[in-house]
């Protein structure tokens, strides 16, 4: 055997007070380290050396075994014997290979052992903090005051706005739960914002729940169910001359309205008739749907043909007393998994599309439609640009 010094063991041997609430730190325990052993070349193939180390009044014998591999340890300390047994694991890196214990309580690769009573265990396994750590009490006392002078507006920044501002109140609330001292002010803050969270709020109802594609239909539903071979028969006539005659050329020219939001208009998306499950494989489907106008109810009868190479939509619109029938185009683009456009029967550009105003299905060019973010554009379409 080879008597060797306390220099491989981590941490102070002797115990301190303890200003935090742990009762055990991780510097208060001795370590055993795999570096600190391999500088000493317990790790040799052919050392065959027992290495013993002197701790507290316990002696730990240490002694690798090659073969398996694995560091044999027997600690005594009076009559009491206790042996362990640690799997070693090897990294390969630049700068050599790297050795690792493997707990025999959390089995995860470790880098040192900590002498606890009378055994060896991770650092994981006793639950040791880092001084470091210790000290989330004052830490987090300190983020609360930040917190609460950011909600208050009194840091210099003015006051937190959405959706910061719930962040900082969903934070803030789980320190006060966690005990962090709020003061009388801050916990007032705190109260009224959360307050405000659970007062019930205006729902915001996007345009598409109004004039989208899915809403119509499902107000058609509601107000009478109409059967797809209805709409079929119906339309059956139209269908097979639009299968005898080649792609229609467009035929019209730009709205002569001014320019509106695109979202104040009813609309036949292909992206919602995906959502819908209206647009698969199938050969034939038809779909009715029913808009609140202002003036009038429209009432939109679809049907969409892909059973030869031309495909087509007939879309028969009913406002009031007037009906108008159009022979929509599709085609496909050149990606992959190609996606379907509307061709505008208006202007023949392509478009995901297509929106009702005086009378016709157009794209949103054609009907002179902007969107919201498109405002400073207002002036851009005039009735003269596109014939």
């Amino acid at each position: 055997m080879t008597d060797t010094t306390d220099s491989c063991l981590g941490g102070s041997m002797g115990r301190r007070p303890n200003p935090f609430q742990y009762d055990d730190l991780l510097e208060d325990h001795p370590a055993i380290l795999a570096s600190e052993l391999n500088r000493r070349g317990v790790f040799d193939d052919r050392s065959l050396e027992t290495f013993v180390l002197d701790v507290d009044g316990r002696s730990i014998e240490i002694k690798y075994l090659a073969d398996v591999p694995a560091v044999f340890t027997r600690i005594r300390w009076g009559r009491k014997v206790k042996e362990q047994v640690f799997p070693i694991k090897t990294v390969e890196n630049t700068f050599g290979t790297r050795y690792l214990f493997r707990c025999g309580y959390t089995k995860r690769p470790v880098t040192a052992l900590y002498l606890n009573g009378g055994e060896l265990r991770s650092r994981h396994a006793l639950q040791l903090p880092y001084t470091s750590r210790a000290g989330w009490e004052e830490r987090e006392q300190l983020e609360a005051q930040r917190l609460c002078r950011r909600l208050a507006g009194t840091d210099g920044r003015g006051p937190a706005r959405q959706p910061n501002k719930g962040k900082i109140v969903s934070r803030l609330n789980d320190l006060a739960r966690r005990g962090a001292y709020l003061t009388p002010q801050a916990r007032a803050v705190l109260l009224r914002s959360l307050e405000e969270q659970q007062k019930p709020g205006r729902k915001v109802r996007r345009a598409s729940e109004k004039v989208g594609t899915q809403a119509a239909a499902k107000r058609q539903r509601r107000s009478g169910y109409i059967s797809p071979h209805i709409i079929v028969a119906g339309l059956l006539e139209w269908v097979q001359t639009a299968r005898k005659r080649s792609p229609t050329k467009p035929a019209g020219r730009v709205t002569t309205s001014p320019n509106d939001f695109i979202d104040r208009y009813p609309s036949l998306l292909l992206s919602e008739l995906n959502r819908m499950n209206k647009f698969d494989p199938e050969n034939l489907w038809a779909e009715a749907l029913l808009w609140d106008l202002p003036t009038a109810t429209l009432r939109t009868h679809v049907c969409v043909d892909r059973k030869f190479e031309r495909h087509f939509a007939i879309v028969r619109s009913f406002e009031g007393e007037v009906e108008n029938t159009q022979t929509v185009d599709i085609v496909y683009g050149q990606q992959k998994n190609p996606k379907p456009y509307f061709v505008c029967p208006v202007l023949g550009i392509r478009t995901e599309g297509l929106y009702y105003r005086d009378g016709r299905f157009g794209s949103a060019k054609a009907q002179r439609l902007l969107h919201r973010s498109q405002r400073g554009k207002r002036s851009l379409w005039r009735p003269d640009s596109l014939r």
